[in-house]
């Protein structure tokens, strides 16, 4: 889902905040093809982690996180939490 999340709002759809109990996505757009224009870019377009629209401070992970460089942060990061091939592979588009 975060992986999905970041690549939606690279590609301009706003995500709201909703319930953390939930697995859900909640996307403010204005009109369903919009959506559905970007999902489909999402499932079939080359997307690139350089694409996507990571906070520049990401939080520490583990009990020394705060000793490691952001740098080592952010790539701890993205191999934990980013997975755009398993992403496009799980994603379906019907309308």
């Amino acid at each position: 889902m975060n992986t999905l999340r970041l690549s939606l709002e690279a590609k301009g759809i706003e995500i709201v905040d909703s319930d953390p109990e939930w697995v859900m996505l909640v996307a403010e757009v204005e009109d369903n093809a919009m959506l559905y224009d970007a999902l489909r870019e999402i499932k079939t377009g080359a997307i690139e982690v350089e694409d996507l629209p990571l906070q520049s401070k990401i939080p520490w992970i583990g009990k020394y996180g705060e000793c490691v460089p952001q740098a080592l942060v952010r790539k701890q990061y993205i191999d934990r939490f980013i997975d755009i091939e398993e992403m496009q592979r799980e994603l379906v588009v019907k309308m």
